[in-house]
């Protein structure tokens, strides 16, 4: 009642020269219509906030109606086409249409497959024909919701009544924040924001990174500049020119990554093999490796896990190793995490696979 209300307002000056024609689309109304009953009776829009269209109430949803219905008619092409239909037979001319929300497009499919059909089109609320609904919405709402915040900071007496809506941190303790060039969840100009109010920090950008550092190469450049920024207990003057040697891997031409020649194998000091020596573990896992040295060489040993036989490691950089042997899958490779002068972590990595990760014990 509410909605036909609002029709019958907002048409009001249109109706003294014009008929208005309503069409229930199929499915909907008196055309036959399919009701979601599990995903009625949410309290007012709470349920936008809650958790928008649940998928398991979707599925139920569907499921039911399936039953007594071929869902597959029912779609905005053939509902469109009704509406064409009805048009021909009470033998109206071009339409003026009018569409809200999903009813853009419907307008807009309208003109696609009845271009002839149409004097003019209305669109309130615009759905894109590509748009992947509900896809984008949380999105959306966010830059919404942050708009009316905004304005709320602009207005002293709403400012007053709520002082901490959105209040920032101010401080002077020194601060290094550290983000993602390619963070989709907590992007670089959130720490930006961040940074104007602390007033001793310093912001800085890892290349490529995205949520975190797993897979990136950086031969411990991070390790070194978290424990430099600790010792000196300031953030001016911090040193980060290693950001620049950070790289991502290589892009994967082929789902097979082994595919690929080998990295060529490089000469590493004795020096910075003894940096690597240890055991580490992944006690989640049950599986531990050795790290020791054999001559001039690293081998790996398994203490804990599948009983591969010791192997020697071909390194490939200093931190970065191929590990081939007996039983081993192709591709497989051991990554170092350097934290000062030792390693304090190894990545094992095989393509295809995620990266196991292994905290060094002793």
């Amino acid at each position: 009642m509410r909605a036909r209300i609002l029709v019958v307002r907002e048409l009001a000056s249109v109706r003294r020269n014009r008929d208005v024609l309503l069409v229930d689309l199929r499915g909907t109304g008196r055309s036959s219509a399919l009701v979601c009953s599990e995903l009625e009776g949410e309290d007012g829009g709470q349920e936008f906030l809650d958790g928008f269209l649940p998928a398991g109430k979707v599925r139920a949803c569907r499921d039911r109606l399936k039953k007594e219905a071929d869902l597959a008619w029912y779609t905005t092409d053939a509902a469109i086409d009704d509406v064409e239909e009805v048009r021909t037979a009470l033998g109206y001319g071009p339409l003026n249409l009018m569409g809200g929300s999903y009813g853009t497009r419907a307008v807009l499919t309208y003109l696609r497959r009845h271009p002839r059909s149409v004097r003019t089109a209305t669109l309130d609320g615009v759905v894109a024909p590509d748009a992947r609904n509900p896809l984008g919405l949380a999105r959306a709402t966010q830059q919404a919701l942050d708009g009316l915040l905004a304005e709320c900071e602009s207005d002293p007496a709403c400012r007053g009544a709520f002082p901490k809506l959105r209040e920032p941190v101010v401080s002077d303790v020194p601060a290094l924040l550290l983000s993602g060039e390619r963070d989709p969840a907590t992007p670089a100009a959130d720490a930006e924001r961040v940074a104007r109010t602390l007033k001793r920090s310093r912001h800085l950008v890892i290349p490529d990174s995205a949520h975190g550092t797993d897979g990136l190469r950086d031969d411990g450049c991070l390790a070194s500049l978290r424990a430099a920024f600790i010792e000196a207990g300031a953030a001016e003057g911090l040193d980060a020119s290693c950001l620049a040697g950070i790289r991502r891997p290589e892009f994967a031409l082929s789902l097979v990554a082994f595919d690929r020649p080998a990295e060529p194998e490089a000469k590493v000091s004795k020096a910075d093999l003894e940096r690597l020596v240890g055991t580490y573990s992944a006690p989640e896992m049950r599986l531990a490796l050795k790290a020791e040295l054999a001559g001039d060489r690293l081998r790996l040993s398994v203490l804990m896990g599948p009983p591969f036989p010791p192997a020697l490691l071909i390194p490939t950089s200093p931190t970065h190793f191929r590990w081939e042997g007996e039983g081993l899958a192709p591709g497989l490779a051991v990554e170092f995490v350097l934290e000062g002068d030792k390693a304090s972590a190894l990545r094992v990595v095989q393509p295809g696979k995620p990266e196991v990760v292994m905290a060094r014990t002793k």
